[in-house]
């Protein structure tokens, strides 16, 4: 990707609506001056636009190798601003593609803000792997009484010592009693 179109696409990921609306609806002139349009920033927009809309997996790919290898912080937040529930599996295969604990755990945090119901068996999984504590985040983000479920069987989860028996059980807890409250809720048909 050259660094015009990758510059842009940073600039443009969380905002472009916005962005592309500014330019093909300028705000109106002010008494004396007429603001001049750009043809080439126009084009150059359409261009954005088009590359973002073609190539999500392509920003999403360039994203993750910068979440791998480079600025993990501009990375994690770039991905965080896309809103394409499409991203969510190349994040997941990407997650499966790597065993770097750290790039793992913001992948899994950028694939826990869709709350999408088809990652539910996938963060139910992690329940019982090293990145518990960001399944448990999720599960009772999703309040309902399956996401309960869910966390109840987590008793079960056994590991090899002491001190991280009781870490998880601590968590665990307290995770079972914020998900009881969101599954009452659901029952109530309180939950928006």
């Amino acid at each position: 990707m050259s660094p015009r179109l990758n510059f842009a696409t940073q600039r443009t990921a969380g905002s472009l609506g916005s962005s592309l609306f500014m330019k093909f609806h300028p705000q109106p002139a002010t008494r004396s001056h007429t603001p001049c349009r750009q043809p080439s920033l126009i084009l150059f927009s359409l261009d954005v636009a088009r590359m973002i809309a073609n190539s999500l997996s392509e920003f999403i790919q360039c994203q993750v190798a910068e979440l791998r290898h480079g600025n993990r912080e501009k990375a994690y937040q770039a991905l965080m601003d896309v809103d394409d529930p499409a991203s969510v599996p190349l994040l997941i295969a990407a997650f499966w593609g790597d065993t770097d604990t750290s790039f793992r755990n913001h992948l899994l945090m950028v694939i826990a803000k869709f709350r999408l119901p088809e990652t539910f068996s996938f963060f139910a999984e992690r329940l019982f792997d090293d990145y518990w504590r960001i399944a448990l985040d999720y599960l009772v983000a999703q309040g309902t009484p399956e996401a309960l479920a869910v966390l109840e069987r987590g008793r079960e989860r056994r590991f090899d010592t002491r001190r991280e028996a009781d870490e998880f059980c601590e968590w665990l807890g307290e995770a079972i009693e914020q998900a009881k409250q969101g599954s009452c809720e659901w029952a109530d048909g309180r939950h928006i």
